[in-house]
């Protein structure tokens, strides 16, 4: 009871006005356009999703009128609100003067307000801050949670590894289930948040890590995620012999131990509960000890033998069963999952408009596909002045980053936000050269936006 109370003291926002309005933008995640047309007959999950999109229209406009409110102690605000605001504004003009569809302004609304509601939070300088993260981190960790259960109920009962299905989850009234990589990424989330704000000094609270969080990367089997979690690994347990103190999340021996061991032991462990995977061993077991009684008593061993190697491969018994499986095929014709060829296509098609591109969801537009890069987003939805944008963007981020160096050397006065923002844009910057990510609104673009204003934020007057 005492740490739920913590809890939501951690999330229990000072404005109620500002709670609202935060819950609601968040309500804006995933949102998608082809969701929202209504049909004659009445479904009132269809009309409830829709109102989560004119919902934002509204939002902002009230969040427009109390930035004006609050001009004079607003209007210092730093170069990464002018910086993604252009890269919004841009995109607007782009999508009405290109042939996608007007309806993807509702991606810029949501970008814009997420910019509109910091500003309100950030000029008052308030604890405020630390609550718009650990309330989103919060709702992030149920959503995790909760799908990743499903994932492992599925796996046992449906037969299905972790990675590529997208079926609708099982109770909670959604239209879109997570997809396997955004599962992936809500537990790296969570694990980095973890490790920063709590200590895990009893072995229950370690295996929670070992148990329920890090193997929700493991499985999903995403090499993308895979891949930031070994590197963000390498960091937490060696950046200390390289004076990043503060970087240092835990040592050595509690990440292979904890965050390595334990995790594939348990990942390996609970895929072997695919039902064609126990079927397939019980029949490898039960041929295996035949063969042996075999080789005691008849005489015809070799033949016998044979014949059972034939019966364990049979058609006939994989026509209800699929082979042994713990890890997902990737395609042998490319590596990247076609990237390259999306990427050439979608670079050769924004030439037309080469200067404010195509809009948002420009890559859907042009090329029936995602980016699956933020630059190329960038690119593609708001031309070389986006492209632009996106460098400049990054290059704002990185001098803040070393401006407060010194609260990565040393060991005292540690901002435990800051060390988590900068964590955060590791993982994002990572993330984005295979994926759209922050590029739109999203949770990357909601977790860079507030990351870039701790990270940037300037004490104002």
């Amino acid at each position: 009871m005492k740490s739920l109370v913590n809890i939501l003291n951690l999330i229990k926002f000072e404005n109620f006005k500002l709670f609202i309005i935060w819950f609601f933008i968040l309500a804006g995640v995933n949102i998608n356009i082809d969701h929202y047309i209504l049909v004659d007959e009445f479904d009132f999950i269809k009309y409830l999703y829709s109102a989560r999109l004119y919902i934002q229209f509204f939002i902002f406009f009230l969040l427009f009128y109390l930035n004006l409110k609050n001009f004079e102690k607003i209007k210092k605000v730093n170069l990464f609100f002018y910086l993604f605001l252009f890269y919004n504004i841009i995109q607007i003009i782009s999508l009405l003067l290109s042939e996608n569809n007007n309806l993807n302004l509702i991606y810029n609304i949501s970008s814009i307000n997420l910019l509109l509601v910091l500003n309100l939070v950030f000029y008052k300088e308030t604890k405020e801050i630390y609550k718009i993260f650990f309330f989103f981190i919060l709702i992030i960790f149920i959503i995790y949670g909760w799908f990743y259960l499903e994932k492992i109920f599925r796996l046992i009962f449906e037969n299905k590894i972790f990675y590529g299905h997208y079926d609708k989850p099982l109770l909670i009234p959604s239209i879109i289930a997570p997809r396997t990589s955004g599962i992936g990424r809500m537990a790296l989330i969570v694990l980095i948040f973890s490790l920063i704000y709590f200590s895990f000094n009893t072995l229950k609270q370690r295996l929670f890590l070992s148990i329920f969080i890090v193997p929700g990367i493991i499985m999903t089997q995403s090499r993308l995620i895979v891949g930031i979690y070994l590197l963000f690994i390498c960091i937490t347990s060696l950046s200390k012999l390289f004076r990043f103190e503060n970087l240092q999340l835990q040592n050595l021996k509690f990440n292979i131990v904890y965050l390595i061991i334990i995790p594939l032991v348990f990942s390996f462990s609970i895929s072997q509960l695919k039902e064609s995977n126990i079927k397939q061993i019980k029949k490898l077991v039960s041929v295996n000890l035949n063969k042996n009684e075999i080789k005691k008593n008849s005489y015809y061993q070799d033949k016998i033998i044979i014949i059972a190697d034939q019966h364990l491969n049979s058609s006939h018994y994989h026509s209800n069963y699929s082979r042994y499986k713990v890890v997902r095929k990737i395609d042998p014709k490319s590596f990247s999952s076609f990237r390259l060829r999306d990427w050439n296509n979608l670079i050769n098609k924004t030439r037309d408009n080469f200067f404010i591109g195509n809009g948002t969801q420009s890559d859907r537009f042009l090329i029936n596909q995602s980016a699956s890069n933020a630059a190329l987003y960038f690119f593609s939805s708001a031309g070389l002045i986006g492209f632009l944008i996106f460098f400049f963007i990054w290059i704002y981020i990185i001098f803040h980053i070393f401006k407060k160096k010194k609260y990565l050397n040393k060991n005292i006065n540690i901002n435990k936000t800051l060390i988590f923002s900068i964590y955060l844009m590791f993982v994002l910057f990572l993330r984005s050269i295979f994926e759209s990510s922050y590029a739109i609104f999203g949770i990357d673009q909601i977790l860079f936006v507030i990351s870039s204003y701790v990270i940037c934020h300037e004490k104002r007057a």
